[in-house]
This record gives C-alpha cells, sequence and structure tokens, in this order.
C-alpha cells in the first residue's frame, strides 16, 4: 500500500513538472499558461500602437513563470498587410522567440496571409491543415486551441471558406481534449455557432476585431471577445491559465481610448477601465462523452 501510494505521489509530480520547461537563461515556461493579444495594427506607419504593443511584451516577459504559448489573434499588421509592416514586426515579436515562447498568430482583415509567410516563413506548417490558409493548432496539456484563417482580402468583414469548414468538421469530433477554436472575425461571420455548438468537445470561440473584452454566450456557444494591444478600444492583453476541468481568463486592462489616445482622457474612458478592472472569466470543460458514458 505505502508502495503505491509513493507511486501515485511521483505520477503526480512529475505531471506538474512535465507542465514546466527552461530557457536557456533558466526562466521557466509553463505550458498551461497561455497569452492572448489581438489587434496589434503595428508597423511602418503605425505610432502609438508599437510602443503600446512593447509595453505589453515587457510585461509578458517578466511573467514568473513565462507562459509556453502567446495567441495573436489577427491584425498583426497595421492597416494593409505590406512589407514595411511585417519588417518593423519582426523584431518586436522575435523577443517572445527569444524568451522561448512560441507564438503563433490568426489572420485579420489587415492582414495578407501571403505577405505575412515571407516575413514569418516559420509560421507556415510543412503540412498545413488546410492548403492555402493560415491554420494552427496548438497543444497543451489539457487543452487544444485551434487558429482559423477568415481572411478576406480587402474586405473588413470575414468568412470562414468552406475547406476549413470541412476539416474543422472532421477534426473536432476525433478529439479528445476539450478545444477552443479561435479566429479574428466573431462567431457570426465565420458562421460557425451551429457546427461549434453541436460539437461536445468545444469549450469555447475567441475572436478579435471589435478591440473590446466581452464574454458572454452566443447562438449555445461560450464567447470571448479580446481587447486590441494599442489601436484603440479596450488596450490590454488576456492571461489564460489552463486546469484539467477548465480555464480561467483574466483581462489584463491597460488603457482604453477612442479613435486614439489623447493628453486629457475622456471621462467615459476611464469609467469603462474602472469598469473593466480585475474582469475575469471562467470555463469549465465539456465531458468527453466516452468519459460521461464510463461515468454512467
Amino acid at each position: 500500500m505505502l508502495r503505491k501510494r509513493l507511486l501515485l505521489a511521483l505520477v503526480v509530480a512529475m505531471t506538474v513538472l512535465a507542465a514546466f520547461a527552461q530557457d536557456a537563461a533558466g526562466r521557466r515556461h509553463d505550458s498551461n499558461l497561455v497569452v492572448l493579444l489581438s489587434d496589434l495594427h503595428t508597423g511602418g506607419k503605425s505610432t502609438y500602437q508599437g510602443p503600446k504593443l512593447m509595453a505589453i511584451l515587457d510585461e509578458v516577459l517578466a511573467m514568473a513563470p513565462l507562459p509556453a504559448n502567446v495567441l495573436i489573434m489577427g491584425d498583426v499588421a497595421y492597416l494593409n498587410g505590406l512589407d514595411d509592416d511585417y519588417v518593423a514586426l519582426k523584431p518586436i515579436l522575435q523577443r517572445l522567440s527569444d524568451a522561448g515562447i512560441a507564438w503563433s498568430a490568426a489572420m485579420g482583415n489587415h492582414d495578407r496571409r501571403e505577405t505575412f509567410w515571407q516575413h514569418f516563413p516559420e509560421q507556415l506548417p510543412a503540412q498545413p491543415p488546410v492548403p492555402g490558409r493560415h491554420v494552427s493548432i496548438v497543444d497543451t496539456p489539457h487543452a487544444q486551441l485551434v487558429l482559423l484563417d477568415t481572411l478576406l482580402a480587402g474586405k473588413v468583414n470575414g468568412e470562414l471558406n468552406d475547406e476549413q469548414r470541412a476539416w474543422l468538421s472532421a477534426y473536432l469530433p476525433t478529439q479528445k481534449k476539450p478545444v477552443f477554436v479561435c479566429a479574428h472575425h466573431p462567431l457570426g461571420e465565420s458562421k460557425l455557432a451551429e457546427l461549434l455548438a453541436a460539437s461536445p468537445m468545444v469549450a469555447a470561440y475567441i475572436f478579435g476585431h471589435h478591440h473590446h473584452w466581452q464574454a458572454k454566450k452566443t447562438n449555445g456557444v461560450n464567447t470571448l471577445c479580446l481587447p486590441s494591444t494599442g489601436h484603440w478600444g479596450d488596450i490590454g492583453y488576456v492571461v489564460v491559465r489552463i486546469k484539467p476541468d477548465g480555464a480561467d481568463f483574466t483581462l489584463q486592462l491597460r488603457d482604453h481610448f477612442k479613435p486614439k489616445p489623447q493628453p486629457e482622457p475622456k471621462a467615459e474612458w476611464t469609467q469603462r477601465i474602472e469598469k473593466l478592472r480585475d474582469a475575469s472569466w471562467s470555463v469549465a470543460f465539456p465531458v468527453a462523452p466516452s468519459a460521461a458514458a464510463a461515468a454512467d
């Protein structure tokens, strides 16, 4: 009996330690910790957006432990996905890579996927899940995050093409871990509500585009809208702690303005910041059908 208890304790300890890794500088990375960014709008002609993004990255890189993953929910580039935008962004995002943090990005309406691939070829999988679209899968110990591509070049609105929809329809039923489905555009534009609501392992749909924090149920699906890192609206980022039975999302709000910052903030901006101070959201993970049947 004692031997069995010791063995169980050893397994638990190894599981906890496995969630952590170290970079060359000895800094720990927690694979259950994810940071969500969105709507960077940074590049060659941006002004205040770049410094605000840099300030947020300073905070992320000061976290202890560091997140193993940073996910960017689109509109990485300033306005039109130009070469100059991605050239300016490369050394900024390299700070994450240098710290041993893996990052992935969805495509927003201000991005251009081919130009993005030219400047960040490492972001294009050797075997893309959906050829011709920028789709990424981020695996963590307790959940997966799938980043879809809703970019319609030259359009503000977004759309999920038939090939991605078919791939996702085949992918979701095979998953044993909860899945967060992510994209730049909201659920109404990706038109995924029916599919996600009918998929037992989908935990939530996460998106950007609107530049404000909002967690709610939409057509039977948990949804979370992310702040911008510095363009307009809610300015900040979200820290996600993924656990065996769910995930906790904590808003790190740093500013609010529209359409651009002013020396004297408007009263409603300050009120918005106060309203969202310490905002958080939790999602309980769905139980796999096989596990639910076994429990019965």
